[in-house]
């Protein structure tokens, strides 16, 4: 499985919010420019009480042309790119159904 180079995810804008001191954080342009995965195994295979999901040799690269974080009050600051790789990662996922009766 694979995405298109430059898949662009659009941008993210958010605050956190320690209670002395918030943090304003804007990642702009994020755009993945690598996603794969070499498996010839079955991602999901499901069981008689769970189902996992495994994607081995897992691969990505993101980058954003821009971000900023900003806190209030002013006491850090900094500007730049970001770029995540990650590469060779196995993701095991174990999943146990939950079904509750309402009586509806």
């Amino acid at each position: 499985m694979s995405l298109v180079i430059g898949t662009e995810l659009g941008d993210l804008n958010n605050t956190l919010d320690l209670g002395f001191l918030s943090e304003e954080f804007n990642l702009t342009k994020i755009m993945l420019t690598n996603f794969n995965e070499s498996s010839k195994e079955a991602m999901i295979q499901l069981h008689d009480d769970y189902i996992t999901l495994s994607i081995p040799n897992f691969n990505f690269n993101m980058t954003s042309s821009e971000y900023f974080v900003i806190s209030d009050p002013p006491v850090f600051a900094d500007l730049g790119a970001f770029y995540l790789t990650v590469d060779n990662t196995t993701i095991d996922l174990k999943s146990k159904p939950y079904m509750k009766d309402y009586g509806l």
